[in-house]
C-alpha cells in the first residue's frame, strides 16, 4: 500500500507542477505584451473563474470520489457517472443562461464595460467546460489512473501554451488571448475525456444518486469557497480600494512568489 501511495503521489506531483507551470512560463509573454492595468484585469477575471467553477460544479468532483465504488445494490459505477454527468451538464447550461443575462451589469460593476464584457463572456464558457472536466478528471482519480490524469494535464498545458502565445504574440488580442487559450485547453481535454467516459456510462438516470450526491457535495462548496476567498479575495480588495495598476503589480509579485510554492 505504501509503495502504491508513493507511486501515485509522485505521478500526481508531476501533474500539479505542470498545471501551475503555465502561469510562470507565460510571464515573459505577459510582461512584454500587456500593460500593468491589463495584467491586473486578467488576474481579476481568473479569480472570478476559480470562484464560479467551484460554485457551478456543486461539489460533484468530490462526490464522484465518494460514490464511485458504491456498495449499494441499486447503484453501479456506470449509472453513477451518467447521473452526475447529466447533473453537472444541466448546472452548466443554467449557469450559461443566467450569466449571459447578467453579463452587462457585472461588467459595469467591475469597471469600464468595454474592458470587461468580452473577457467575462469567454470566462462563462471556460467555467462551463471546466466543471464537466472537473467531474471527469475526478473520476479518473477515483479509478486511480494517475498516469492518464497526468498525461491529460500535460496535453492541456501544451495546448494552452500554443494557443495563448499565438493569440497574444501573433494576433495581439490582449488578455482575451489568455482566456481563449484556457478555453481551448479545456475543450481539448473534454474531447480526449468524453470517449473514455462514454464507455464507462450506463444510460440510466438515477434520481436517488443525484439526491445523495447533492447532499454530500453542496456543503463542500462553502468549504472550497472559504479557502479560495482566503487566497484570492485580496485581488478584489486591491481592485476596488486602489486600482488596476496596483492589482497588476500585486498579481505579478504573487506569481513570482508562487514559483517556490509550486515546487513545495
Amino acid at each position: 500500500n505504501f509503495k502504491n501511495f508513493l507511486k501515485h503521489s509522485f505521478v500526481y506531483s508531476i501533474s500539479n507542477v505542470a498545471v501551475k507551470a503555465s502561469g510562470i512560463i507565460l510571464l515573459p509573454i505577459y510582461t512584454k505584451y500587456f500593460s500593468v492595468e491589463e495584467f491586473g484585469r486578467l488576474g481579476l477575471i481568473l479569480a472570478i473563474i476559480i470562484i464560479l467553477t467551484q460554485v457551478v460544479v456543486l461539489g460533484q468532483g468530490q462526490s464522484i470520489l465518494k460514490f464511485n465504488r458504491s456498495q449499494s445494490k441499486e447503484w453501479n459505477e456506470k449509472s453513477i457517472l451518467f447521473s452526475l454527468t447529466i447533473l453537472v451538464f444541466i448546472a452548466s447550461i443554467i449557469f450559461i443562461l443566467i450569466s449571459e443575462i447578467s453579463l452587462s451589469p457585472i461588467a459595469n460593476l467591475l469597471g469600464n464595460p468595454e474592458d470587461y464584457k468580452s473577457s467575462l463572456q469567454i470566462a462563462i464558457y471556460i467555467v462551463s467546460v471546466s466543471v464537466i472536466n472537473n467531474l471527469f478528471q475526478n473520476k479518473i482519480r477515483a479509478d486511480e489512473k494517475s498516469v492518464f490524469y497526468t498525461v491529460l494535464n500535460i496535453i492541456k498545458l501544451v495546448a494552452l501554451l500554443i494557443v495563448t502565445i499565438y493569440l497574444i504574440a501573433e494576433k495581439q488580442i490582449g488578455i482575451n488571448g489568455v482566456l481563449l487559450g484556457q478555453l481551448a485547453s479545456e475543450v481539448v481535454a473534454f474531447l480526449i475525456l468524453i470517449p473514455f467516459m462514454i464507455k464507462q456510462m450506463e444510460l440510466k438516470l438515477n434520481i436517488n444518486i443525484i439526491s445523495a450526491s447533492l447532499k454530500f457535495g453542496i456543503p463542500l462548496i462553502f468549504s472550497a469557497l472559504s479557502m479560495t476567498l482566503l487566497n484570492i479575495s485580496d485581488r478584489f480588495l486591491i481592485k476596488f480600494l486602489a486600482n488596476e495598476e496596483a492589482l497588476g503589480l500585486y498579481e505579478l509579485g504573487y506569481r513570482v512568489a508562487g514559483i517556490l510554492n509550486m515546487f513545495f
